[in-house]
């Protein structure tokens, strides 16, 4: 019996970092971290310092908003680097392939000498 036949290895989860509750890889302790920071952070405004409970409302919720936005809108259910690509082509706009805004709409011609 001949063995010219090639053995590959076909695991996918060497290529997963696996779910917690529904999110990728590390982002539920992003989540986790957010929300104690948050609600720790609207305690010591809202009693130690004094603070009204819309503006501390207001001066957590933003920072843990963006936060949230940049897990569930940027890094849940997408490609790895996807949000570096979103922030890099809303800066410097496209610079790698086809945009028919920047085409001249004649073309030089080119002829045989």
């Amino acid at each position: 019996m001949s063995s010219d036949l090639s053995n590959t290895e076909t695991n996918s989860s060497d290529e997963s970092k696996g779910r917690t509750y529904g999110l990728d890889g590390d982002l539920f302790v992003v989540a986790v971290v957010t929300l104690f920071v948050a609600i720790t952070s609207f305690t010591l405004l809202f009693t130690i310092f004094a603070w009204g409970w819309l503006p501390a409302f207001i001066v957590v919720g933003l920072p843990a908003g963006l936060v949230y936005g940049w897990v569930f809108g940027l890094k849940q259910g997408r490609p790895v680097g996807y949000d570096v690509d979103w922030f890099e082509q809303l800066t410097m706009g496209t610079s790698w392939g086809y945009n028919p805004q920047h085409q001249p709409s004649h073309p030089p011609v080119v002829r045989p000498d």
